[in-house]
């Protein structure tokens, strides 16, 4: 288990995302896990259909109605008043 230090403003552990297809539980995301200190830029990277924007939406709480957040999934994201959430999408052209 990560250690939730002061300048964290994003501390992810254990988080797994499911949807229901046929009656059965799919895991589609799998104990993803990382933290994001203040001042910190980071970039998620990986092939198509990964699951980079389920994890990105997961931490915004914009998931579809029919995704699971496992139980013991953590999320604790640390926000100062009245600053917005940004998240931006980079395309190479």
């Amino acid at each position: 288990r990560f250690i939730v230090l002061q300048n964290d403003i994003l501390h992810i552990e254990k988080l797994g995302i499911s949807f229901l297809a046929a009656g059965k539980r799919n895991r589609i995301i799998h104990d993803v896990q990382f933290f994001i200190k203040e001042n910190e830029w980071v970039s998620i990277v990986g092939e198509s259909g990964s699951g980079k924007s389920l994890t990105a939406l997961s931490i915004v709480g914009l998931l579809p109605s029919q995704a699971i957040i496992d139980d013991n999934s953590i999320c604790d994201f640390k926000r100062k008043k009245n600053e917005d959430i940004n998240l931006y999408a980079h395309t190479n052209v």
